[in-house]
């Protein structure tokens, strides 16, 4: 919920109105990603948020450009938990997914 508030508007010719405040429910999510990995398993947890849910395209790279596994997963719509298996080091690594029209990256840590 968004609430606008403005106690008052001064026009151009001085002239000043007080205003209502008006509240706002927009209805709108933006997609998210999180994103743990785990080196002793090998495996990347991911937490995503889809307002479209369908098929998508996940990258992941280290921090020097280098891409360490690309795959095809499906997303529900809505909030849903994956587990890739992908061999990492201890370091810093960027996840990109993309999903039709959202496209989400984060960075984060394999520890």
């Amino acid at each position: 919920m968004v609430v606008i508030s403005v106690p008052c508007q001064v026009d151009f010719d001085g002239n000043s109105v007080l205003s209502n405040i008006v509240a706002v429910k927009t209805g709108l999510k933006q997609a998210e990603l999180k994103v743990h990995g785990s080196v002793s398993n090998e495996e990347v947890k991911l937490f995503v948020y889809s307002e479209n849910g369908g098929k998508a395209h996940l990258k992941i790279s280290n921090i020097q450009g280098n891409i360490i596994a690309v795959k095809d997963i499906l997303l529900k719509k809505g909030y849903c938990v994956l587990q890739i298996s992908v061999p990492l080091k201890i370091g810093l690594y960027i996840a990109d997914l993309k999903n039709g029209s959202e496209s989400m990256v984060t960075k984060f840590v394999a520890e």
